[in-house]
């Protein structure tokens, strides 16, 4: 991956007192190793280049505070580690749109929505029959709910 006549050190120290022209090389040296982890793991250009300029930027700020490991080792620890945390945001993103769909489906309602609840005061009592009603509309609904969630997968 480095160019013949590379020097780690030479741009780690360049790194490290911030001058522009190794922040470059850096940039030269390693954006298309991370764009293409990234596009690996994550299938989107645009999510690989977003990556790309993550890792890039993290490298620059914690230059130097692993002295024991190369910064081919780092540039890919670092693709990794945010590739996977986007591709985790992703599935917690779906998971929680397929919640919200579920809850619409099976309860009428939106998943985030406040439920308000009777006060202790209150003389709210629900019927036997409202409750049968919803009873037997929320199991109809289940498997409905459960095969999206399924086709989700």
């Amino acid at each position: 991956m480095a160019e013949q006549g590379f020097n780690e050190e030479n741009l780690v120290a360049a790194l490290r007192e911030g001058d522009e022209g190794s922040i470059d090389q850096l940039v030269d040296l390693y954006r298309d190793v991370i764009v293409k982890i990234a596009e690996h793991l994550c299938s989107d250009p645009s999510v690989s280049e977003d990556i790309a300029e993550e890792v890039l930027v993290r490298l620059c700020m914690e230059i130097g505070q692993n002295p024991n490991r190369s910064l081919e080792s780092l540039v890919h620890e670092f693709a990794y580690d945010a590739s996977l945390a986007r591709l985790l945001g992703s599935v917690d993103q779906h998971v929680e749109e397929t919640k919200a769909f579920a809850a619409e489906v099976v309860m009428g309602s939106t998943y985030k929505e406040e439920v308000s609840m009777p006060t202790p005061d209150s003389t709210y009592e629900p019927s036997l029959d409202d409750a049968k009603v919803n009873l037997e509309s929320a199991i109809g609904m289940m498997g409905e709910a459960a095969r999206l969630l399924n086709d989700a997968d």
